[in-house]
């Protein structure tokens, strides 16, 4: 897996509370998150995966995920969403729900295959199955310098 020479701290709870502040100043319904923890940046320390349903937006909802990191020292998080009422790439064919969510690690051909970019991509997916649709996958890619970045890949 690509990593960093040096291992940053793991996120805390605080941190994760911080980062949902930010991104949604009105609060959430604790039933409308689940955390994951895993190192999802390859650099060794465990990063925070935060799997959020919001069925209070127009139409059909949102399905949103939060990873929440360390990744470059400084506390950073990154918010993908996926609409309810799409089809693949970009969103779930499900009713809003939260998906199956895991993390595995894959081999970099693999990696490739599914979002076309090799090194310096993370090798360790998460991966959301709404059990209807394709299965996405997001993949972090250190190449940013500016905010972390996960590129999607889908099957």
């Amino acid at each position: 897996a690509y990593g960093s020479d040096h291992r940053v701290d793991d996120v805390s709870q605080a941190d994760i509370d911080s980062q949902l502040s930010l991104h949604f100043p009105d609060g959430l319904d604790p039933s409308a998150f689940t955390i994951h923890r895993a190192d999802l940046t390859c650099n060794g320390s465990e990063d925070a995966l935060v799997s959020i349903v919001d069925r209070h937006t127009l139409h059909d909802g949102f399905y949103y995920l939060m990873v929440v990191t360390h990744a470059r020292s400084a506390l950073e998080s990154s918010l993908n969403s996926f609409s309810f009422s799409s089809q693949p790439p970009f969103g779930l064919c499900s009713e809003p729900q939260h998906p199956e969510i895991s993390v595995v690690e894959v081999e970099p051909e693999v990696a490739y295959d599914l979002t076309g970019y090799g090194p310096p991509l993370c090798t360790t997916a998460i991966r959301i199955d709404d059990g209807m649709c394709d299965v996405l996958w997001l993949f972090y890619h250190s190449g940013s310098s500016y905010q972390p970045t996960f590129v999607l890949g889908y099957n």
